[in-house]
This record gives structure tokens, C-alpha cells and sequence, in this order.
């Protein structure tokens, strides 16, 4: 059944689209866990099930730049490194603790796609624009210093009880998002308010804590003489 969808892809696709790895979808197809760095660079729709499910692959370091996998579900996947610039994502969800840690999502297409307890930890949704009616849903995800450089989610995102500490919101167009429950650093509480944040009154505000020691205490403690073992008399 791979092979004949191979064949029908490779007569169907302009050669100028077909820059994925055949060999790797097939891979994919066949229940193979492993594919890591793999190759789904434009990958079209027909190349996956509609609705499919996929468990337990890891996927890190993978490319699917201009993949086009809507409606598709991922659970316990490690994507972490992996690219999705400019990849259509509508509808897709990934769940049960897939790990996108440091995952760029440049561009992408985020209608409806929801990230549901991932670990997001320094990915990148930069120039992401999301249309008014229809933004991605971030669930008890953390999503600690998320890059949303050039970002315009247009009041449609929801980040609902997410670790958001070292977010740089002013870096993104975020008004009008929803912030529910969700841990932020205390210094963006100021321009958060000038925001129209939905569920503003409900964020978790975290002030820093430095385990710092004063100069002098430091150099006390350098000077401390240390007690050696005496040995017992002869």
C-alpha cells in the first residue's frame, strides 16, 4: 500500500514540490517510531491519512517546512528541534506531553491547533498571523520564554494555564489573547494591562528569586577558616 501511494504521489506532484522523503513517509506509514531528522519538507495532504493518529514517533530535528497535515493528531511525540515554518497546522493537535522543546513554528498556519500539555519550552511562533475567528489553543503547556517575535494573533489565541515566564509579549502583537491561569514574570504586568488581556485578573504574577550572596558574605565565607581533623595523640 506505501509503495502505490509513493507511485501516485511521484505522478501526481510537480517535481519542483516533491522535496519530502518518500522514503520516510513510508517509514511513517509503516509504524515506525524512528525518524528523527527525517525529510517532510512540503509534504502534501494526501501523502498521511486523513484524521490519523501517531504515538510515541520521535520526530526530533525532522523538517516540515510547507507540510500541509490538518486535522492530524500527534500524541507523546518528540519534536523538539524540529521546524514547521510555514507549514498549514490547522486543526491539528498535539497532546499527551509531546515535547517541542526549542521547535520553530515560523510562519505557520495556526487555525484551531491546539498544543495540550507540551513542553514548548524556547520555540519560536515568530510571524505567525492568525485570523480573528480562528487562533491555536495552548493547554497546562509550558511555554517558557516562547519567542513571538513579529507575531500578530490577531485576540485569537488561548493560553490557558501555561508557564509563561520569560515570554516577551511586547515583542508580538498579543492583544486581545487570553492569559488564563497561566504563570507570567511580574515585570510584563504593566503593558499586559494596556492590552485588553482576556482573563487578565486571573494570571499567576511570578517575581524572580536570585539566590545571590552580598559581596562582603561572599568574601567572608572565602575566608572562613576551615577546621582540619586533629589527629589523636601517639
Amino acid at each position: 500500500m506505501c509503495k502505490r501511494l509513493g507511485m501516485v504521489l511521484a505522478i501526481l506532484l510537480p517535481l519542483g514540490l516533491q522535496a519530502f522523503d518518500q522514503k520516510a513517509v513510508d517509514k511513517l506509514l509503516a509504524g515506525d517510531k524512528n525518524l528523527a531528522g527525517a525529510d517532510f519538507t512540503n509534504l502534501p495532504g494526501s501523502a498521511l491519512p486523513g484524521g490519523g493518529t501517531f504515538t510515541g514517533v520521535n520526530f526530533s530535528g525532522a523538517d516540515f517546512t510547507g507540510a500541509y497535515i490538518p486535522s492530524r493528531i500527534f500524541q507523546s511525540c518528540n519534536f523538539s528541534n524540529a521546524k514547521f515554518d510555514r507549514a498549514d497546522l490547522r486543526g491539528v493537535h498535539f497532546k499527551s506531553s509531546c515535547n517541542m522543546v526549542s521547535a520553530s513554528f515560523a510562519g505557520a498556519i495556526l487555525g484551531g491547533t491546539q498544543f495540550n500539555s507540551a513542553k514548548l519550552n524556547q520555540a519560536s511562533f515568530t510571524d505567525v498571523t492568525c485570523t480573528p475567528q480562528s487562533g491555536p489553543q495552548f493547554m497546562q503547556s509550558d511555554c517558557q520564554g516562547l519567542r513571538l517575535n513579529g507575531t500578530n494573533f490577531n485576540g485569537a489565541a488561548r493560553f490557558y494555564n501555561c508557564d509563561m515566564t520569560g515570554v516577551d509579549f511586547k515583542s508580538g502583537n498579543v492583544r486581545g489573547i487570553s492569559l488564563e491561569s497561566s504563570r507570567i514574570a511580574s515585570s510584563q504586568r504593566s503593558y499586559l494591562s494596556t492590552q485588553s488581556i482576556r482573563q487578565f485578573d486571573t494570571i499567576v504574577w511570578v517575581t524572580p528569586t536570585l539566590n545571590i550572596k552580598p559581596a562582603a558574605a561572599e568574601k567572608a565565607e572565602k575566608l572562613k577558616p576551615v577546621n582540619k581533623p586533629v589527629a589523636p595523640p601517639k
